[in-house]
C-alpha cells in the first residue's frame, strides 16, 4: 500500500501518482489521510454523530425525494411542451394588426390547450414544493445542520405573493450550498435557473417596449409575437435549468448520504470493543 494514498473524505484508494482524488476530485495536499488526519477524522465523526443522534431524537429523519425530483421534473418539461404548442396556437390566430382571426374550433383547441397547460403548470409547482419541503428537512439528517427555513415554510414558499420571488430560490440555494460544501458551480446553477425563470416573466415585456420605442414592431400583432416568441424562448431555458437544479441537488444529497453512511460506520468501527 506504500504506492497507494487514502483520501480523507470518501476514503476512497487512490494510484500515488493522482494529485486529486478518483472519486471525489479532492485534492491530495488537503484530503490524504495521515495518522494525525485520521484522529481530526475521528473527532470530526464523533461530534457529528453526536449531532445527527441528537437531531434524530427530535424526529430528523432522511426521506428520498429523488421520486418527487423525477414527478417535478417530467411535469416542468411537459409543461414547457404544452407551453409551445399553446404559444404557437395563439401566434397562428393572431393577424398583424393585432386582432384574433380564429374560427369557433380552433379557439376550443387553444381553451384546451390552455387548461391542460394550467393544470400541469400548478401541478409542477406543487411537486416542486413538496420537492423542496423534503429538501430542508433532509439537510439536518444529512449534514447534521439546519437550514434557515421548515418544511412548511418552503412548500408554501413559492405561493406566496412577493415573497415568492425571492425565498424558492433562497431556500434551493441554501441546501445546496450545505449539501455540496460551498462548491461554485452548484450555486452557479441555481443562480442562472432562478434569474431566467424570472426574466421569462418580466423580460419580454421591456423587450416589447423597447422594439415598440424604437420602431422595430409596427403593429400590435408584430409586437405580441415578439413577446411571445422571446417569453417562449426565456421558458424553455428556464425549464431546462430547473432539470439540471433537481438532477444536480439529488447527486448532492446522494454524496451527503454515503458520506453520513461512512461516518457512522466509521465511528460505529471506532467505538467496537
Amino acid at each position: 500500500m506504500a504506492e497507494m494514498w487514502v483520501c480523507g473524505d470518501c476514503r476512497s484508494t487512490n494510484n500515488a501518482r493522482s494529485k486529486r482524488c478518483y472519486r471525489c476530485r479532492l485534492p491530495r495536499t488537503s484530503s490524504e489521510l495521515t495518522e494525525a488526519s485520521a484522529a481530526y477524522s475521528a473527532a470530526q465523526a464523533q461530534t457529528t454523530t453526536s449531532i445527527l443522534a441528537a437531531a434524530s431524537r427530535l424526529g430528523v429523519r432522511y426521506r428520498p425525494s429523488w421520486p418527487v425530483a423525477l414527478l417535478a421534473g417530467i411535469l416542468i418539461l411537459a409543461t414547457t411542451g404544452i407551453d409551445v404548442v399553446r404559444t404557437r396556437q395563439v401566434l397562428a390566430a393572431v393577424t398583424p394588426d393585432g386582432t384574433l382571426a380564429a374560427g369557433p374550433a380552433a379557439l376550443d383547441a387553444m381553451s384546451t390547450v390552455t387548461t391542460i397547460w394550467v393544470v400541469c403548470y400548478l401541478l409542477s409547482g406543487v411537486a416542486w414544493s413538496i420537492w423542496m419541503a423534503l429538501l430542508v428537512s433532509n439537510v439536518p439528517a444529512l449534514t447534521a445542520r439546519w437550514p434557515a427555513h421548515g418544511p412548511i415554510g418552503a412548500f408554501v414558499a413559492l405561493w406566496i405573493p412577493f415573497i415568492g420571488l425571492k425565498r424558492p430560490y433562497s431556500i434551493v440555494k441554501q441546501v445546496t450550498t450545505l449539501l455540496s460544501g460551498a462548491s461554485f458551480a452548484p450555486a452557479l446553477l441555481v443562480i442562472s435557473w432562478w434569474l431566467t425563470f424570472l426574466a421569462s416573466f418580466y423580460l419580454p415585456t421591456v423587450v416589447v417596449f423597447l422594439r415598440a420605442l424604437g420602431g422595430d414592431d409596427q403593429t400590435v400583432g408584430a409586437a405580441m409575437s415578439t413577446g411571445s416568441v422571446t417569453r417562449l424562448a426565456l421558458v424553455i431555458v428556464a425549464a431546462i435549468l430547473a432539470a439540471l437544479v433537481l438532477v444536480c441537488v439529488e447527486y448532492f444529497q446522494r454524496l451527503a448520504l454515503d458520506r453520513r453512511s461512512q461516518i457512522v460506520l466509521g465511528s460505529e468501527a471506532t467505538s467496537a470493543p
